[in-house]
C-alpha cells in the first residue's frame, strides 16, 4: 500500500464518481470536521459544498460518508480524553517541577467526566440517561389527558418501572365493590 497521501485521498471515497476538487475537500472535511477549514485547506469557497449537494449526484452520499468519519474522529478524541487523560506540565511559581528520579518535567493527567458521562449516556441511555426528562415527558401526557399506548416490550425495564410507578400514583382510587354469593 503506498503512503503517498495523494494516493489514499483517491482511494478514500473509490466508487463515488467525484471531482479531485470535492475528493479533496471531503477528505479534509473526514479529517477536521469544519467545512469552512476544509474549503480553506482545498483553496475553494465554502459554498461550493452546498453547490456541490445541489448539483452532484454523487457528492451528497460521499459527503455523509465524509461527515460520519469526522463524527468518528470527533469520539474518538472525546473518548482518549475522558478515559486516558490528558497531561497537562506541572510548574511552580512559573519554574517547571522535574522529578528528582527520572530528571523529567512532573506531568499530571487530568480526565473528563463530563466527557465521560456524556458517552455513557449515548451508548447506554437505558442505563444513564437522565431519568427527570423522561419523568416530565410522562407528566405532559398525563396533564394532557391523551391517551398513548405504548409497546413496553421494547421498553427498558427501568423505564417500564418509572410508568408503572407514575400510573399508580396517579390513579384515582375508585370504590371497589365485592359481591358476595347469595346465602353466605
Amino acid at each position: 500500500m503506498s503512503t503517498n497521501p495523494k494516493d489514499r485521498e483517491r482511494t478514500k471515497f473509490p466508487r463515488m464518481k467525484l471531482t479531485p476538487k470535492q475528493r479533496a475537500f471531503l477528505v479534509a472535511y473526514a479529517k477536521c470536521g469544519n467545512l469552512s477549514h476544509a474549503a480553506r485547506v482545498c483553496r475553494t469557497e465554502r459554498k461550493a459544498h452546498y453547490d456541490w449537494l445541489q448539483s452532484s449526484v454523487t457528492y451528497p452520499d460521499a459527503f455523509k460518508q465524509a461527515h460520519e468519519e469526522a463524527c468518528e474522529r470527533l469520539e474518538q478524541e472525546a473518548r482518549r480524553r475522558a478515559m486516558d487523560g490528558v497531561g497537562r506540565k506541572v510548574f511552580y511559581k512559573g519554574v517547571p517541577v522535574i522529578d528528582p528520579e527520572t530528571g523529567e518535567q512532573y506531568v499530571e493527567r487530568y480526565y473528563s467526566d463530563a466527557l465521560l458521562i456524556r458517552l455513557l449516556t449515548a451508548f447506554m441511555p437505558e442505563k444513564y440517561a437522565d431519568k427527570r426528562e423522561v419523568s416530565q415527558k410522562i407528566e405532559q401526557i398525563h396533564s394532557s389527558n391523551k391517551t398513548i399506548q405504548i409497546d413496553v416490550t421494547t421498553l427498558p425495564l427501568e423505564l417500564c418501572d418509572m410508568l408503572l410507578a407514575h400510573m399508580d400514583k396517579t390513579k384515582k382510587q375508585q370504590p371497589v365493590l365485592e359481591h358476595k354469593p347469595e346465602g353466605s
